[in-house]
């Protein structure tokens, strides 16, 4: 009896070994996608580098990773928010769209392009309203010592994700599969 618990044991964890060996990569990116059956990674990841370099800059290309993303795009909007100052003051806040493209193999050996569209709000003005109140404590400050002159924009400006746009991911991703099938 116990011989057969410990073969049964033995025979679970091949199984697990051989098949996370033979797991494909998953998606790095979660949003809209779309299974392109008998489109190789790199037919996908070009088309989609196509689809994205009219409308929008690229930023960052990975190819080993499949990965794009673009310059955020900055806009002003009036657009309700959660937060108790976008609702009492007047003006239009301000937003970036930043777009990230991700290529994969699926399971079932089909390429898989997910899309990502981020609506990101300008809240920068609102932390710095209230950085007095965690200079007194004892977090860790927002530059390390190591830090040595100027600190870059990208840091001392703070974006929180509001939304997806939904519908710029499928746009997009439309864009894909018309690209493919010229």
């Amino acid at each position: 009896m116990c011989k057969r618990i410990v073969l049964a044991g033995l025979v679970l964890v091949l199984i697990h070994v051989i098949g996370c060996s033979q797991a494909e990569r998953a998606p790095h990116l979660t949003g809209s996608s779309q299974r392109l059956p008998g489109v190789s990674l790199d037919q996908a990841f070009d088309a989609a580098l196509q689809a994205l370099r009219g409308p929008y800059q690229i930023d960052q290309i990975d190819r080993s990773d499949y990965m794009i993303r673009t310059v955020p795009v900055e806009f002003n909007r009036r657009e309700a928010t959660a937060q108790l100052s976008g609702q009492l003051l007047p003006g239009n806040n301000a937003f970036r769209k930043i777009v990230s493209v991700a290529v994969a193999p699926s399971l079932t050996r089909q390429t898989v392009v997910t899309v990502r569209v981020e609506i990101q709000r300008y809240d920068t003005n609102v932390v710095n309203a209230f950085a007095y109140q965690r200079q007194s404590s004892d977090l860790p400050a927002d530059q390390s010592a190591q830090d040595v002159g100027p600190i870059p924009r990208e840091r001392r400006q703070v974006w929180t994700v509001v939304r997806r746009d939904a519908a710029e991911e499928q746009k997009i991703l439309g864009d894909i599969k018309a690209l493919l099938t010229k």
